[in-house]
């Protein structure tokens, strides 16, 4: 189990890129591409089943299932495609089916679900009658991670060696990849990055805590591109050229914090950024961008504090926040002239 200093320095290392800019500076931003939550799930609301402490990581499923990761209370909530309450996962502890600071989950095309456990140092795998299947080791301080079509697992653990780690299914190390963009150690945390394995192209796709960028690789490690976020008012990140410059400006844009891929796009969570509200910025699988859609709360101020997204097949995002709710949205691209 993680001490106390220790789970307090975790807990304020997944908080950092939420408080990177002051909040207050979001209400000086306009947009007119917003829209509002159609709604709001949040802290008790139905016998606990809503009552997260810290829903890091949120995924839908091919089947439109829905998993929040309950960082604070060491489980796994499942619900439907609009958020009926369907079984939990686990519970604090290290043995078998249990979980210490649960960061991230994916879901394969069967159905199997992988948790990875980061207090325990592992990733446990079950069946989608959420039956143990596996458990395996992983390096310490792995907060993500995502599982290709074979069961290969690709880590988030930025090391000289590169800034990924693939390993098979029972653990054993294959191969690091990936060149560290910020290459200065005391900024390691800079090169941590949010992983989604994307089947039908057969890529890795990553986003990075400081950097507004997204890239590709295949399966072998290979980089297939890097693509630039930019927003229309901040052409100074969409001019760079040289990826190590990217650190001296990126006080110009945001982090990006989360992302998945859905219905052929790739879906970049913003959280905030000096002078810019949260937004969701869209691209598509050739790196295109599409547009960024920017939200709003029940109150039509812009949402605080988001910290993970999913959509599903039928356009609904679905965003947890640090303040223990999930705000859903419906989402009309066609609606928005980007």
């Amino acid at each position: 189990m993680l001490s106390t200093p220790i789970f307090n320095f975790i807990l304020q290392f997944l908080l950092l890129p939420l408080f990177f800019f002051p909040q207050e500076n979001i209400s000086y931003f306009h947009n007119t591409n917003y829209i509002k939550p159609m709604k709001i799930f949040y802290d008790s609301t139905s016998g606990g089943k809503f009552n997260w402490n810290f829903p890091y990581k949120i995924f839908s499923d091919h089947k439109n299932k829905i998993y929040v990761v309950d960082f604070g209370n060491d489980r796994v909530l499942i619900y439907d495609s609009i958020m009926n309450y369907v079984n939990q996962l686990g519970r604090s502890g290290s043995g078998d089916g249990e979980f210490n600071k649960p960061s991230s989950i994916f879901i394969d095309r069967n159905e199997n679900v992988y948790v990875l456990d980061l207090g325990n140092e592992r990733i446990q795998m079950f069946s989608k009658e959420l039956k143990l299947l596996t458990k395996i080791k992983i390096p310490k301080k792995t907060m993500h991670f995502t599982v290709d079509h074979d069961g290969s697992i690709y880590l988030s653990i930025p090391a000289k060696e590169g800034l990924f780690m693939k390993i098979d299914r029972e653990g054993k190390f294959k191969k690091y990849f990936g060149n560290l963009i910020d290459l200065e150690k005391k900024n390691n945390a800079r090169n941590i990055s949010k992983l989604y394995y994307d089947y039908d192209a057969k890529q890795i796709c990553a986003v990075f805590n400081f950097f507004p960028i997204v890239q590709y690789y295949s399966t072998k490690g290979k980089l297939i591109k890097t693509v630039k976020l930019h927003n229309k008012n901040l052409t100074e990140i969409n001019n760079l050229v040289n990826i190590n410059e990217i650190p001296t400006l990126s006080h110009f844009y945001t982090n990006t914090h989360d992302m998945c891929i859905r219905n052929d796009k790739c879906y970049i969570l913003i959280p905030h950024g000096k002078n810019i509200p949260a937004c969701v910025y869209i691209i598509s699988k050739k790196g295109k961008k599409i547009g960024e859609i920017f939200l709003r709360d029940e109150n039509n101020l812009p949402l605080k504090k988001p910290v993970s997204i999913t959509v599903n097949d039928h356009n609904k995002l679905f965003v947890s926040t640090a303040d223990n709710r999930v705000v859903i949205f419906q989402l009309n691209l066609k609606k928005y002239p980007f």
